[in-house]
């Protein structure tokens, strides 16, 4: 038995047995049949986000903190934001945060905590896209950080001219820092 499928193209397409075999030529028409039939299944509007195509796709916020080592204080946010999008087991997460009051028991090296996902390796980086009201101590050039292994954070570290990144400290944050950033890691 044969059907017509294709439209205007009028393709023929026969039906198939367990012994069928493709002659080119006349079989062609029912091989496109099953071509279009395995492309559909993967059209965009078939896909989830949860599952596509064997990847694990997610999206959501999580809210980013900064605290110190030895006191990690309690401060008051003017914004405090952070959206992630997990594919498989890399994480891009973006963040906001500025503060309107720091608080002054804050002590020892800065994190910045609240990752989404526990980080599996320190293979990861933060990008600052905004920098605000940060004191940059004698000598120290820029601020960087990595993901700390098994936790839900990264340590934040100040570059230095000709000598070794030292550890960004809590007496470095104001009452009105602000930062804008994009972290990158690979989750456990």
């Amino acid at each position: 038995m044969s059907t017509t499928t294709g439209g205007t193209l009028n393709l023929v397409k026969p039906a198939l047995t367990d012994d069928h075999k493709v002659t080119i030529g006349t079989d062609l028409p029912a091989n496109f049949q099953k071509i279009d039939d395995t492309v559909s299944t993967h059209l965009a509007e078939n896909a989830t986000l949860a599952t596509v195509h064997g990847l694990r796709y997610e999206e959501g916020t999580w809210t980013p903190i900064l605290y110190g080592s030895t006191t990690a204080g309690s401060h008051t946010y003017n914004a405090q934001s952070g959206k992630y999008i997990r594919i498989n087991k890399k994480v891009t997460c973006y963040g906001n945060i500025r503060l309107s009051a720091k608080d002054a028991a804050m002590a020892g090296s800065v994190k910045l905590g609240g990752l989404p996902f526990t980080v599996a390796g320190t293979m990861g980086s933060i990008s600052f896209g905004y920098i605000a009201n940060l004191d940059y101590g004698t000598g120290e050039l820029s601020l960087h950080g990595y993901p700390v292994l098994n936790t839900t954070r990264l340590d934040l570290i100040m570059a230095k001219d000709n000598t070794s990144p030292a550890a960004l400290q809590a007496a470095a944050i104001s009452n009105t820092t602000e930062i804008l950033f994009t972290i990158e890691y690979v989750a456990a």
